[in-house]
């Protein structure tokens, strides 16, 4: 058996909108393997011209399990069969750059006498061409794939409602160098059958997995063509006709849902983007507004939350905190005040004793002022400051008790999320972000603010 291989790079003309590699493109690469096996073979493209003979395609039985090669090499071996002296089988076998086989096909061919018009026998010097007396078994994987595939023609069906039905106009480029339309366009038309000038859908969504096609008659040539289509679940059953009622073409698809791993990956991320936009949106929405929100009613005492310090200064963010705390306490003289915050990383002094400093720089007087100084992040703000108010008896037992939130406005939404979470009444004294960071305090916030709804707060407060 003298089989021929030969790698082939998928080009961009030979997949389609989602770089899916087109069918009648993958047709049209096993017929340039078999021109160059029969090349190989010592025998001319027209050596049966010569003899007043002409090879005619009579059947194709494809199956495609991937499709998403572009750019890839391909390799594709064919060899030759012959079946009652009549009949060429071709088979084929298509393997990617790992030796994976992707796909495998036969396609039936027919000698006929060129001058009578009618079938005759494969000449037997040509039929002895194809085989070799060293190798005329066929290897197990060749008999795999004779066993796999089927030589059977797609037969006529009986059918009353077709589903769809469309006319096509052929185009010149249909025309092939034998004065006809190409074999590989059949399928083309039958694919496009499926389609409306409105919907593309089915396509969209579905991939060739086996193809079957019997060639009835060649179409020369100008006009159009009819196609009926029978649309049944996975498979799609077609008839092509010339304008005179002539059956031209049978061909039958076997469908599957573009639900491999990588439509399966895009859907994922499809949804992983929509959520996160929605999310976005939703939560970005509330920080904002929070941001905005002015207390409506006067809170008994104020919890100011730490902030970075350069070593023993406040940053620009913390003291926004701390003017607006001080601001307040001035107008509120009897509010007493908790400051929140711990020693972080380069800092010389812990962010509570900071900002006591402060505010008694600014004219509030010690004895109002409460430091809370072990805390790291903003649910130990609350925790040690409820500790710290109970400690003392800053009224925590009080009913209608309302703490004031002082923080950065970015920052009013989480805080009193937290500390409705240990059931106190809160409201946001916003302060002002430094506009160097606003942006970039804004969208962390959203990322802290999803972790507390998904990971802190249920751990938490369950």
């Amino acid at each position: 058996m003298k089989d021929y291989t030969k790698s082939m790079i998928v080009d961009f003309k030979e997949v389609d909108r989602f770089l899916h590699l087109k069918l009648d493109a993958f047709m049209q690469m096993l017929n340039t393997t078999s021109m160059y096996h029969t090349v190989s073979l010592g025998l001319a493209p027209d050596y049966m011209e010569r003899r007043g003979m002409v090879w005619v395609l009579y059947s194709w039985n494809i199956k495609l399990f991937k499709g998403d090669y572009y750019a890839r090499k391909l390799q594709f071996t064919t060899f030759a069969l012959f079946h009652k002296d009549i009949y060429s089988h071709r088979y084929f076998l298509v393997k990617d750059e790992e030796g994976t086989l992707i796909g495998y096909a036969v396609s039936v061919w027919i000698v006929i006498d060129y001058e009578k018009r009618k079938m005759v026998k494969v000449p037997e010097d040509v039929q002895k061409v194809y085989f070799s007396q060293f190798d005329s078994e066929l290897t197990k994987e060749q008999a795999y794939i004779v066993e796999s595939l089927s030589t059977a023609p797609l037969k006529k069906r009986k059918i009353q409602d077709y589903t769809f039905e469309k006319e096509i106009e052929l185009r010149f480029h249909d025309i092939d160098s034998n004065g006809h339309v190409n074999n590989t366009v059949y399928v083309e038309w039958a694919m496009e059958s499926l389609t409306t000038d409105e919907d593309e859908s089915f396509l969209q969504d579905h991939v060739v997995e086996d193809l079957s096609i019997v060639y009835k008659k060649e179409k020369m040539p100008g006009g159009k063509v009819l196609i009926r289509c029978l649309l049944e679940d996975s498979k799609s059953y077609h008839e092509i006709y010339d304008k005179e009622g002539c059956l031209l073409t049978l061909v039958e698809f076997t469908w599957k849902s573009k639900s491999t791993s990588s439509t399966v990956m895009k859907k994922i991320l499809f949804l992983l983007l929509a959520v996160f936009i929605g999310t976005f949106v939703v939560i970005e929405g509330f920080i904002l507004y929070y941001a905005q929100k002015e207390p409506q009613e006067e809170p008994d005492v104020l919890i100011i939350l730490g902030a970075r310090l350069y070593g023993t200064i406040p940053s620009p963010a913390l003291q926004h905190r701390l003017d607006r705390g001080a601001a307040y306490l001035k107008d509120h003289p009897e509010v007493l005040a908790i400051v929140s915050g711990g020693l972080g990383r380069g800092e010389e002094m812990t962010e509570a004793s900071a900002m006591k400093r402060d505010l008694v720089s600014q004219g509030i007087p010690e004895e109002r002022i409460f430091v809370e100084e072990n805390s790291y992040n903003t649910y130990e703000n609350f925790l040690y400051s409820i500790q710290i108010m109970e400690e003392k008896n800053l009224g925590l037992q009080k009913e209608n008790l309302l703490i004031g939130i002082v923080t950065n406005d970015f920052h009013i939404f989480r805080s009193t999320l937290t500390a409705k979470d240990f059931g106190i009444s809160a409201v946001g004294l916003p302060a002002k972000t430094p506009p160097s960071i606003i942006l970039k305090s804004y969208l962390r916030e959203y990322l802290s603010v999803l972790k507390y709804l998904i990971l802190d707060r249920p751990k938490t407060f369950r």
